[in-house]
């Protein structure tokens, strides 16, 4: 419980995120969702700066999240905050490619799993 967060709106529960911690010092985002009502209105940044500070003041070293390309808003959220696609598997190169070109991102760069700058994605979109 300590570590799900919640946004009110007239008493009632309209977004949410869990941070979840591993031994191994790193924390992840989890289930970043909002009702309907609380879309569009900058809830997802702040429920993101949240679940971050919670993670850090717990000692983690860094933040991870696992989202599906169906979820194109969550994406553009995370891209906002700051989070870098990681190029995990030889596939993941054009699957990012193709979900950028999609919705217009440009210069998006991406890591591994440490964290280390690989490359930049869609330089001429």
């Amino acid at each position: 419980p300590d570590t799900i967060f919640f946004i009110m709106l007239d008493g009632k529960e309209v977004a949410t995120v869990t941070a979840l911690t591993e031994e191994n010092g790193t924390g992840w985002l989890h289930m970043v969702t909002a009702k309907p009502e609380a879309r569009g209105k900058g809830v997802a940044q702040y429920l993101i700066a949240i679940a971050e500070a919670a993670l850090y003041k717990e000692g983690m070293k860094k933040i991870l999240l696992q989202t599906k390309e169906f979820r194109a808003v969550a994406i553009k959220a995370y891209l906002r905050a700051g989070y870098k696609p990681i190029l995990y598997k030889p596939e993941m190169e054009g699957r990012w490619t193709a979900f950028l070109n999609e919705h217009s991102y440009s210069g998006i760069e991406t890591v591994d799993e440490d964290g280390n700058f690989i490359k930049v994605l869609n330089l001429s979109v």
